[in-house]
């Protein structure tokens, strides 16, 4: 029987994960049928369309269009693409901080093919982070996927091939270093670990103690406190602000070829925003 992702709508015959988000597989319910002439039932519908008769059970797609942030009684979100966790916003040294969705997982190379139509990384798996994409990278694949779901894109060149990031808009982008630490931390239910979700690296995180030298498939370790996976650790996560005088990006969470340290939570890592290694990957986010 065919698996369907019930985040991204995606169908399989094999694996038991959604090779573009990560989400867990459920079997694929069977087309309910008119009882009498075998007619496809048409979605909410009490009568069959072909033959006029009574209709035993309706279709209910409801578990199915579940959005991910229901439960967080956030507005539910359309047309996504790849699952997110809805974050509460809250005080971050005495600065108010809005609620906004963040990926569950890195952006996987699966879905990182699909929306730009090529894959960077030098340690192929369509389930591990995608990786060797710069900045500039990561910010034009945020705005294709804003495209693709039918949303507004954040970014925007302005001036001497600059970028600028309307945070107004409703599309993907990359996380404020704020945002990144805030979420890694476990957010309003931060239990004050030194990883994200855990004081012992081995079950939260890849690192140079763990990973035989590799980034490994998203959401095979303990998520953090708000269900977040693989911010210690994996691959180094690009953030969205841009140091206009040294001319660097943040990189948080550190890689599969760091040490113990690096995977701290309030660890950052600047780097040029043209640089793209097998250690860089990135998530994305959407303002709330």
């Amino acid at each position: 029987m065919k698996k369907i992702c019930p985040n991204c709508k995606e169908q399989f015959d094999t694996g038991n994960f959604c090779k573009f988000c990560g989400t867990k597989l459920v079997e694929k319910a069977e087309e309910p049928k008119c009882p009498k002439c075998g007619a496809p039932a048409v979605n909410g519908a009490k009568f069959c369309n072909m033959c006029g008769s009574p209709l035993t059970a309706e279709r209910d797609n409801s578990a199915q269009n579940e959005s991910a942030f229901s439960q967080n009684n956030a507005a539910s979100l359309e047309n996504k693409s790849c699952e997110m966790v809805f974050v509460d916003g809250g005080t971050v040294e005495n600065t108010i901080l809005n609620s906004f969705a963040i990926g569950k997982y890195p952006v996987t190379q699966a879905l990182y093919l699909k929306v730009m139509g090529t894959n960077p990384s030098l340690f192929l798996n369509d389930n591990t982070p995608v990786e060797s994409v710069s900045w500039y990278d990561a910010v034009e694949f945020c705005n294709r996927l804003s495209e693709k779901d039918g949303l507004e894109p954040c970014y925007s060149r302005i001036k001497d091939n600059k970028i600028k990031c309307d945070f107004s808009k409703n599309g993907y982008r990359l996380p404020t270093e704020v945002e990144w630490e805030f979420a890694a931390k476990g957010g309003n239910k931060s239990r004050g670990y030194t990883y994200s979700g855990s004081d012992d690296l081995d079950e939260v995180g890849w690192y140079n103690g763990n990973s035989q030298e590799k980034p490994h498939a998203v959401g095979q370790r303990k998520p953090n406190e708000l269900g977040i996976y693989d911010m210690s650790g994996n691959v180094w996560e690009w953030c969205n602000d841009l140091d206009v005088q040294d001319e660097k990006c943040a990189t948080r969470g550190a890689s599969f070829n760091t040490n113990e340290s690096c995977c701290s939570i309030f660890f950052r890592n600047p780097k040029h925003p043209y640089l793209s290694n097998c250690e860089c990957g990135f998530r994305i986010v959407r303002s709330m």
